[in-house]
Parts: structure tokens; C-alpha cells; sequence
């Protein structure tokens, strides 16, 4: 029988263990494995590139959305906006459309197809002066106007007011009429005005005012303009007479001085505002 020495067993033992680091070293040594070791390096240095990249691009991304939402949001108000505008510019519109007719205090001539008929000048009665006036009758221009050479613009009750003195009639007229009038009165709208002889707009306040004339008594639009140089203080323009009167341009003061009237003078009432242009001659 054979019996293993315990000092070759131990030797046996080193041996194999010495055996299996020298294995283990030289595959480390491999030139192929370190060459692996170095893909591997390479690529999860690119993937956190890629990973980098790709979160930037998410930032980015969530950027524009935000400012899209942004854009969204600010063009739904403008919509809202314009909704609103459109709805009130309507309704505007209508209240014009169902304006009614002015007054005739006297019953016109059948023969003029139920139209009063004016001359190129007349006498007026505006009740904001409390006074009568000569006004000239035009055709040709779109508004009607008022001589204002002073107009002083000042607020009340959160509204554009303006002050201003209207000169007498003329010197046609007697010394009473002749006197100068304050009047004061709210101002509706502004509009630019191109005259036949310029170019260049004017930009003009409008106001109302209840004005008579024979048997026709209306609250007209009257824009205000320095007329130093016209004879007339008041000009009637066709947007006052359109429907409800005939010029004869051969004739003056085809009407007598209209009477003061007697308790039924309307209230001055402020409209809704309006920026719509006007273009007129006057």
C-alpha cells in the first residue's frame, strides 16, 4: 500500500495555484483583451455623450412648447378681443340702421314727395346756444360744422368734454344775435377731415347738438373747425337734410327764424364711441 507524503501534497497544491495566476496574468497581458477593454471604454464614453445630447434636446423641446402654449393663450385673448369688438361694431351699426327720422314740426308740401325744401342759406335755432343763427346749406360736403376758433378740452364725469365760443350770426344780424355763446358739450368721437383744397388730414372733435330749422328740428353731428374765414358760423352737410329735405339752391332763408322750442327740447345724451374716418369737403 501507498502512502502520500504530506510535504509533496502541499508542493502539489503551490504548484497548481502558481499554475492558475500565471493563466490568469497572461490573459490579462492579451494585447486582443485590452483592446476590448478599450471599445468598451469608448462606448459608454459616446453613449453618455448621445444620453447628454438627447437631454439637452428634450430641454429644448420643452422650451418651444412652453412658449407655444404662451402663444396659444395670448392668441385666444386676441380673438376674445376682436369677438367683443365685432359684436359691439354691430351693434353699433343696428342702433344707426334704426335711428330714427327727424322731427317735422310742420307738414311739408305734398308736391316734394313729403320733403321739406331749404335754400342755400337758412336761419337755425340751436339749442345749446339758446339761439338763433344763419347757416349755409351744402350739398357738396358730407358733415355738418361749427365755427369753433377757442375749443378748450377738458374732462368731466370720466368723459372728453369741450368748451368753446360760437360768434353770432353775421353782420347781417341784429346786435342780440350777434352776441358770442359758450356752449359746452360732450365730445362723441374724432375724425380726419381731408378738405377739397388739401391733402392733408385734419383731425377734428365731433359733437351733438339739437338744431332746428323751418319744421325740421334734429340732434345733429357737428364736427368744430376755426370757419374765420367763412361767412357762415354753421355749415348744414348732407348727413343733416339726406332723406327728409330737397336744396333749392335759388333760394334763401325759404324758412323764417325758428322758434324757441317750447319744453321739448331732447336731453344731451353721450353715444357710444366711434373711430370710423370721415372724409368730407366742408
Amino acid at each position: 500500500m501507498r502512502v502520500n507524503h504530506p510535504n509533496r501534497s502541499r508542493s502539489a497544491c503551490l504548484l497548481t495555484l502558481f499554475f492558475s495566476l500565471f493563466t490568469l496574468s497572461g490573459c490579462a497581458l492579451n494585447p486582443g483583451n485590452q483592446q476590448t477593454l478599450q471599445a468598451i471604454d469608448k462606448l459608454d464614453t459616446g453613449l453618455q455623450q448621445r444620453l447628454q445630447m438627447l437631454e439637452q434636446q428634450t430641454q429644448h423641446q420643452n422650451e418651444q412648447l412652453s412658449q407655444l402654449q404662451l402663444q396659444i393663450q395670448s392668441n385666444k385673448q386676441t380673438l376674445a378681443r376682436l369677438t367683443t369688438n365685432q359684436q359691439k361694431l354691430l351693434t353699433l351699426t343696428e342702433n344707426r340702421s334704426r335711428k330714427a327720422k327727424p322731427e317735422l314740426l310742420t307738414e311739408p308740401d305734398p308736391n316734394q314727395q313729403g320733403k321739406v325744401v331749404l335754400g342755400s342759406k337758412e336761419w337755425v335755432w340751436l339749442d345749446a346756444a339758446a339761439q338763433n343763427f344763419r347757416a349755409r346749406v351744402d350739398s357738396g360736403a358730407t358733415t355738418s360744422s361749427m365755427h369753433a376758433p377757442d375749443p378748450v378740452f377738458f374732462e368731466r364725469n370720466g368723459s372728453e368734454w369741450v368748451r368753446f365760443s360760437l360768434p353770432g350770426a353775421g353782420p347781417e344780424a341784429t346786435t342780440d344775435d350777434a352776441t358770442p355763446r359758450m356752449i359746452e358739450a360732450p365730445v362723441v368721437r374724432w375724425v380726419r377731415i381731408i378738405q377739397a383744397s388739401s391733402d392733408v388730414a385734419e383731425r377734428r372733435p365731433v359733437i351733438e347738438a339739437w338744431i332746428q330749422v323751418g319744421g325740421l328740428r334734429e340732434k345733429a353731428e357737428f364736427t368744430l373747425a376755426d370757419r374765420a374765414n367763412m361767412t357762415f358760423p354753421i355749415l348744414l352737410g348732407r348727413e343733416f337734410f339726406k332723406d327728409v329735405a330737397l336744396i333749392d339752391v335759388g333760394k334763401s332763408y325759404i324758412h323764417p327764424k325758428p322758434q324757441p322750442p317750447q319744453g321739448n327740447a331732447a336731453p344731451e345724451t353721450r353715444p357710444e364711441q366711434s373711430t370710423e374716418p370721415d372724409v368730407s369737403g366742408s
